[in-house]
């Protein structure tokens, strides 16, 4: 739950005030969407938190992407888990907070510096994630892709937290019914933007590939 704390940062910003009965339910609705909507979900990682604290960042281009965290924290990670979301959306779906997500305004600098501070201080306790899109909406999966500086404040600020690249790709290759590739990759330890945007970037080059390839290795999740 949010402290007390948290609910005074700021007027403009919306805390995460997770609910684990909430949590619950959407733990096993999410997995009935995934198992509806795609013939197989796959994973492959080279990371475990082992009860660190870790800041994820993912390609976005899907509306799938939005709820993904939920399914790979509450399947696999195991972490207190915590994920920034546009506040106009926020606001229309109040409910995402109780699952984790806090607000930015991203039009609003000192606004959104007071949601990074807020994420940065969340890494600074132990077994804490944080899910970050660091494009900032949805992109063109054909086009590079092009980060925004918050990551890069986020980790000047919670410097001791891993900070791990997971990308996604959907295939319709092989049936009717797409299947979704998630693959975790090893810490990053680049110290510039463009290397973390390298890093995702060759991380999901890497996914298309093995999406193509029938033995790709990888872990049926659902």
């Amino acid at each position: 739950m949010a402290n007390q704390s948290d609910n005074t940062i700021d007027g403009d910003f919306i805390p995460a005030n997770e609910s684990k009965l909430v949590i619950l339910f959407f733990k096993w609705y999410v997995r009935y969407l995934f198992g509806k909507r795609f013939r197989n979900v796959w994973l492959q990682r080279d990371y475990n938190p082992e009860s660190r604290s870790t800041l994820y960042f993912l390609n976005h281009h899907s509306w799938w992407d939005g709820i993904t965290p939920l399914l790979l924290n509450e399947f696999v990670f195991n972490q207190k888990a915590r994920a920034i979301m546009e506040d106009v959306q926020i606001r229309k779906f109040r409910f995402f907070t109780k699952i984790g997500a806090m607000s930015i305004n991203r039009k609003n600098i000192r606004s959104a510096m007071i949601t990074l501070k807020a994420a940065s201080d969340w890494l600074k306790k132990e077994n804490t994630s944080l899910f970050l899109y660091p494009e900032g909406k949805i992109t063109n999966p054909h086009e590079p892709i092009r980060f925004e500086s918050g990551l890069m404040r986020i980790k000047k600020w919670a410097p001791n937290c891993d900070i791990v690249p997971i990308a996604m790709y959907i295939s319709h290759q092989r049936d009717n019914k797409p299947e979704l590739f998630i693959q975790v990759g090893p810490p990053c330890r680049m110290e510039t933007l463009d290397g973390h945007e390298t890093a995702l970037q060759q991380l999901l080059a890497q996914t298309r590939t093995d999406s193509l390839n029938e033995n790709h290795g990888y872990t049926r999740l659902i």
